[in-house]
């Protein structure tokens, strides 16, 4: 087994007086997390994502941490994923919350960007149907 502490609040307990069933529950965890998360590369570089679909743990963290959904409106939204799937995927994002916000935070000013530099055909449209 691999060198590994946990730490309870400010105390840190050394792995040696780590009761056993502690250490099997970590593995356990790590491992259900493995079997739902996969991290594919792509054009904006490794993305963690639910194992076998599109959908990116932070599409998962966004709908609950942003819009306040709960994991059985989660499902709702991606049928296609399990209640293990979704559970993974925020058990992923709090493990990585810096990294995945960053990553968040790099889609949305790529996408403010493509706004700005992009008129909206609607607009410019509705401002000639004003203007007329």
């Amino acid at each position: 087994m691999g060198s590994f502490s946990i730490v309870l609040s400010t105390a840190t307990i050394p792995e040696q007086e780590i009761p056993p069933i502690w250490k099997v529950g970590v593995l356990v965890a790590a491992t259900t997390i493995r079997e739902h998360i996969e991290i594919t590369e792509g054009p904006s570089g490794l993305t963690p994502r639910i194992k076998g679909h599109r959908i990116r743990v932070q599409d998962v963290a966004i709908a609950h941490e942003k819009l306040g959904l709960s994991a059985d409106e989660i499902v709702d939204w991606f049928p296609a994923l399990s209640l293990g799937d979704v559970y993974a995927a925020l058990a992923y994002y709090w493990d990585n919350r810096e990294t995945i916000e960053r990553a968040i935070d790099a889609e949305r000013d790529f996408v403010d960007e493509l706004r700005r530099v992009t008129p909206s055909k609607l607009r410019q449209k509705l401002a000639r149907l004003s203007n007329s």
